[in-house]
């Protein structure tokens, strides 16, 4: 099988006749290196002595590298090394060099974004009978498929994380059993412990793959691997009582409030976490829709009671009335503080049960479901830009008020 590296394929789109000097005729010439390819070799291979290291979980010092660098440098440098810029001296490139290793290690200490497998990986894809080699970290693979998501996708950020988090567990899977990344057999081997537990799990691990191999490097060879359909769950919601007491539970009136907030409104848990003042009309009581980065979840209007906008007032004066930012701040531990609450009282309440219980209350209020869906953000835009009219703000602020949810009395 044709093997193609990516410096392969930038030199062919580059300059075809240089491609076929390079790598079929392969002329005999008389080489140097320059300056310029000389520093980045020092530096890469410095680089690459601190991450070897730090698989061993030994950091180096920046001191410890730049004296490595000095040290590759002097034992390495000669006069064949040729110096193409007028006016610049070897000692020139010796700084520049050094000076890219300082800012590197001031900006990524103490290098834990990431778990150190290996520093270079040799990776293996097959796309249409050709095989597509890189040399690359894991980190470097991860960062190029996590800038795909957020560009070319606009997936939201949460979304971007989970796929990052099952391809990294892929990749170190595939490093670690030496398979090539890319073959049909790596990826069975990665799914089969996977496929025997829950479904939910092993459904999230194809996604990840599918769209790892046919956005990334273009690739079909995943789809032949099937989402499990989800399991029917019945969905029980605490009574009026439980939340009552979950209410009376909570540590201050930010969580009270947050609360109300989703049991209320319907929102999903970042959307409310997320409200900044611009998106409130308290006066209406009225959440506005939030252009969001997913192409998969929407928002539209949504609105809140009388129950938690009391609580909020109580929440600002709290703080003094200089909330200025966001609606909950320092609220994003809020499902520690629920989880906490719910083994206090015994009940299960999370921004997800609270979601649920709206829209079942809503249901049992009499509030037809294409509201409740668009309260919750479940309708296309495609629908609410031809029904419009069922889906002005003045309309479903009146089908708010009038179904008159409360979820304290």
């Amino acid at each position: 099988m044709a093997a193609y590296s990516h410096s392969k394929l930038a030199s062919f789109e580059s300059c075809p006749r240089a491609y076929k000097f390079a790598y079929i005729e392969r002329p005999e010439v008389e080489g140097f290196e320059t300056a310029d390819a000389f520093m980045g070799s020092r530096v890469h291979e410095v680089l690459q002595h601190l991450y070897e290291d730090l698989k061993y979980e030994k950091r180096n010092s920046l001191d410890d590298l730049l004296a490595y660098y000095d040290e590759l440098w002097e034992k390495n440098w000669s006069d064949e090394v040729e110096v193409i810029k007028e006016g610049l001296t070897p000692e020139h490139y010796k700084r520049v060099g050094a000076r890219c290793i300082r800012d590197y290690y001031r900006r990524y200490e103490p290098f834990d974004q990431g778990r150190t497998i290996a520093t270079e990986l040799r990776v293996a894809i097959e796309v249409e009978g050709y095989k597509l080699l890189e040399l690359d970290t894991i980190d470097s693979i991860l960062n190029d498929f996590q800038e795909m998501l957020k560009v070319d996708l606009g997936l939201k950020k949460a979304t971007v994380n989970i796929h990052k988090r099952y391809i990294k567990r892929y990749l170190e899977f595939c490093k670690e059993c030496s398979l090539e990344t890319g073959a049909l057999r790596s990826i069975r081997k990665f799914l089969l412990p996977i496929r025997s537990g829950n479904q939910n799990t092993y459904g999230n691990h194809v996604k990840s793959i599918r769209v790892f191999f046919k956005k990334y490097p273009k690739s079909d060879m995943a789809e032949g691997f099937k989402i499990p359909r989800a399991n029917l769950n019945y969905i029980k919601v605490p009574s009026k009582e439980e939340l009552k007491r979950f209410y009376g539970a909570l540590p201050d009136w930010k969580f009270k409030a947050l609360f109300l907030m989703y049991a209320s409104s319907g929102r999903r848990k970042n959307e409310i976490l997320g409200l900044i003042l611009e998106d409130v009309d308290f006066e209406q009581r009225m959440l506005v829709p939030i252009n969001k980065e997913s192409q998969t979840k929407h928002t539209w209007f949504s609105f809140f009671n009388i129950e938690a906008l009391e609580a909020y007032r109580h929440y600002q004066h709290e703080q003094g009335h200089k909330l200025n930012g966001k609606l909950f701040e320092g609220a994003s531990h809020v499902n520690q503080i629920f989880k906490e609450t719910s083994e206090k009282i015994g009940v299960k309440v999370s921004p997800q049960v609270l979601r649920e219980w709206f829209c079942q209350t809503m249901g049992e209020l009499g509030v037809p479901d294409r509201f409740v869906d668009a309260w919750c953000g479940r309708v296309p835009k495609s629908v609410l830009g031809k029904r419009y009219t069922d889906y002005n703000p003045q309309r479903l602020k009146q089908i708010y008020d009038g179904a008159g949810l409360k979820v304290l009395s």
